[in-house]
């Protein structure tokens, strides 16, 4: 079975509690080095009805409008104006070279929540095999080469699954939700299946089409986008993000205020 899984970790990468108040366990990091002067922690979530909340913007950290498409429609209805980096004059590429989805995601969060002063939502994700020992991984997107196409991609893992009996993997997708002064938000999911010996169905990108998954009966690529969202790795890590949003904002709020007192900038700080 497959199931989102929040994670909350310090800023030492340790699993610790999660704050009781929420239904869900939700990942936090949070760098001092990045603030300045000590910020005494509050309780996580407070009595206060985010439906009521002045309006934040959120952007995200892709230039993908089909990706931003279906984030603003699974937070629709919440006090959030979405933008992403297409809103934006150019800001430098964030170069993902950390060993994890999860330091990837964050490095592209707080990178851009950083440049542009707004909080900001990034992913990372992959396919991992088993009998590759989680190859492709963090990699996949390049596993045949820098500029290597979808196509080129899923040859070279053909090959490398070549005899091999052995054809378990797993999508992973990681959501790094970060604020200008460093802390941050991360969920994680995963979606199980199976690697075919040949593509099948011509919808989706990347390995979708050699990823079979069989409670559906269908790789990823006979799937419409509309099954596909409900059970992918993606689809759940936002069901995850969206169920809990209500939280988030407050979390948000918090923080943004947070950074305003630590500024000099008590304005709007009530």
């Amino acid at each position: 079975m497959t199931r989102s899984v929040p994670k909350e970790i310090d800023s030492d990468h340790r699993a610790s509690p999660r704050p009781k108040e929420w239904g869900k366990s939700i990942a936090v990091r949070d760098f001092p080095g990045w603030i300045r002067g000590k910020v005494q922690r509050k309780n996580t979530v407070q009595e206060v009805n985010a439906s009521t909340m002045e309006r934040i913007i959120l952007v995200l950290a892709t230039r993908n409008a089909g990706k931003s498409k279906e984030i603003r429609e699974f937070l629709a209805g919440f006090p959030v104006e979405i933008k992403d980096l297409n809103d934006f004059g150019p800001i430098p590429e964030v170069k993902e070279d950390g060993p994890t989805f999860d330091d990837n995601a964050y490095k592209k969060a707080s990178f851009t929540a950083k440049v542009l002063g707004f909080p900001a939502l990034a992913d990372d994700s992959g396919l991992e095999v088993e009998a590759l020992g989680g190859a492709p991984g963090i990699h996949s997107s390049r596993y045949a080469g820098p500029v290597a196409t979808d196509e080129e991609n899923n040859a070279k893992l053909l090959q490398a699954l070549k005899g091999v009996k052995n054809r378990r993997a797993r999508f992973a997708c990681v959501l790094s939700l970060a604020v200008p002064s460093g802390p941050a938000l991360t969920y994680e999911a995963f979606c199980e299946g199976e690697i075919l010996e040949s593509p099948r169905g011509e919808n989706g990108f990347g390995y979708d089409p050699l990823f079979y998954y069989a409670p559906m009966g269908k790789t990823f690529g006979e799937m419409t986008l509309t099954e596909k969202g409900a059970v992918s790795h993606r689809g759940k890590a936002l069901a995850e993000l969206k169920g809990e949003f209500d939280k988030v904002l407050i979390w948000l709020k918090n923080r943004l205020k947070e950074e305003k007192m630590l500024r000099g900038d008590h304005a709007g700080c009530h």
